[in-house]
């Protein structure tokens, strides 16, 4: 997978996010109908699993935020000579990403707090 492509997938998971985030899924058939689109993307290789989790429906005990959580696009090299490229939060790897390891081995896939996520 190329880095352009990878970046059209992360860049498309963020504008998912944003997009449930604006709308806030009014309703529970709204939420209901942006899972089964992005489900639809994931299944076509458009979008990551994560981009489900980002999807944020109306409740009605809504649970109050203590702050926003964003993932940023970060290209980072590790003191140890690895060099990760993709989604970063909290200082860990997060989201989509690339890891190409100073042994010369390289994981692609998604990340979830600094941790392989699903398949890479």
């Amino acid at each position: 997978m190329g880095t352009n492509y990878l970046r059209i997938v992360i860049a498309l998971g963020a504008a998912i996010a944003a997009l449930s985030s604006t709308i806030g899924a009014q309703a529970e058939q709204d939420c209901d109908q942006l899972r089964e689109q992005v489900q639809q993307l994931i299944k076509q290789g458009l979008a990551s699993p994560a981009a489900l989790d980002a999807i944020e429906c109306a409740s009605s005990n809504p649970q109050p935020s203590d702050s926003a959580v964003q993932v940023t696009f970060q290209k980072v090299t590790l003191a140890n000579g690895d060099i990760y490229e993709g989604g970063w939060l909290d200082g860990k790897p997060h989201g989509q990403g690339v890891m190409n390891y100073a042994n010369g081995s390289r994981y692609t896939g998604d990340w979830l707090n600094g941790e392989f996520h699903g398949i890479g």
